[in-house]
C-alpha cells in the first residue's frame, strides 16, 4: 500500500456490528457478519464497529442500549494530542506507521475526551445516516448526531451503507452498481470529499476475483 499520504487521504472499508458473526449457531438475534474478526482483518477490513458494555462484572460485545462503555487496551494508540483540529489534514499513514500509533479509537460520550483522552468522534468526523434511510438513491444527509457533511472542520468522513435489515440474499447487489452511486452522492454532499470509512453491514469475500483491498484506493486515484 502506498503511505505516503496523510490519513484521512485514504478508504477503509469497516464493518458495522463487527463482532454480530453467524458462526452457524442459534442466536436470538440478527447476525451482520459472515467472517470473525481476524477473517475480516486478513480480507481488507480496516475498521471495526464494536458496541462494549459492562454486564455482571465482565465486559461483553453486544447490539444493546444504555449500559456503561469500556475503557479497554490503549496499545498502538494514536494519541489525543496529535489528532488535528479544524479539518487540518491528519499525520501522514507512514509516519504512523513508523511510530507504531495506528490504533483511531473514537467514543459517542463527549465527557471522555477529557476525563479519559478518547477522542469524541463528533469533534473529528461527519457521519451519514444509517439503515434503509441512508440508502436512498440520490440523498445522502447527516445522521442527528454529526454536524452536517460539508462541515470542512472537520476532516474525516463515515459512509454508512446497509439496511436495518441484513438480508444476505441481496447484498451482493447492495453492495454493486448502487452503492457505488451512494458514494458519488455523499461525496458531492460532504463538499466534493472522499470517504474515510465505509461502513458496511455484510462483506462477501468468498468469490474468486471479487474481493478488491479498499486500502489500496486513495483520494487522489479516486477522485
Amino acid at each position: 500500500m502506498n503511505n505516503s499520504l496523510p490519513f484521512n487521504k485514504y478508504a477503509f472499508l469497516t464493518t458495522h456490528n463487527s463482532f454480530a458473526i453467524d458462526n452457524g449457531k442459534l442466536k436470538l438475534t440478527l447476525t451482520n457478519q459472515e467472517d470473525t474478526i481476524s477473517q475480516q482483518l486478513n480480507n481488507g477490513v480496516r475498521g471495526l464497529m464494536l458496541d462494549t458494555y459492562v454486564f455482571e462484572g465482565e465486559v461483553w460485545l453486544c447490539h444493546s442500549f444504555g449500559g456503561k462503555c469500556h475503557y479497554n487496551t490503549k496499545f498502538y494508540w494514536f494519541p489525543l494530542s496529535r489528532m488535528p483540529k479544524g479539518g487540518q489534514d491528519w499525520p501522514l499513514v507512514s509516519d504512523m506507521v513508523a511510530q507504531n500509533q495506528r490504533l483511531l479509537v473514537f467514543t459517542s460520550e463527549e465527557s471522555k475526551e477529557t476525563s479519559e483522552g478518547i477522542a469524541y468522534q463528533w469533534n473529528y468526523m461527519v457521519e451519514n445516516q444509517y439503515g434503509d434511510d441512508g440508502m436512498e438513491a440520490g440523498k445522502c444527509s447527516n445522521r442527528k448526531e454529526s454536524n452536517v457533511l460539508n462541515d470542512m472542520s472537520r476532516s474525516l468522513v463515515l459512509v454508512n451503507y446497509f439496511p436495518k435489515i441484513p438480508i444476505k440474499l441481496v447484498a451482493c447487489v447492495q453492495h454493486s452498481d448502487n452503492l457505488d452511486d451512494m458514494l458519488r452522492t455523499c461525496s458531492v454532499a460532504a463538499g466534493n470529499r472522499f470517504r474515510l470509512y465505509l461502513s458496511m453491514m455484510i462483506i462477501l469475500l468468498k468469490a474468486e476475483g471479487t474481493k478488491k483491498d479498499s486500502n489500496s484506493l486513495s483520494f487522489h486515484e479516486l477522485m
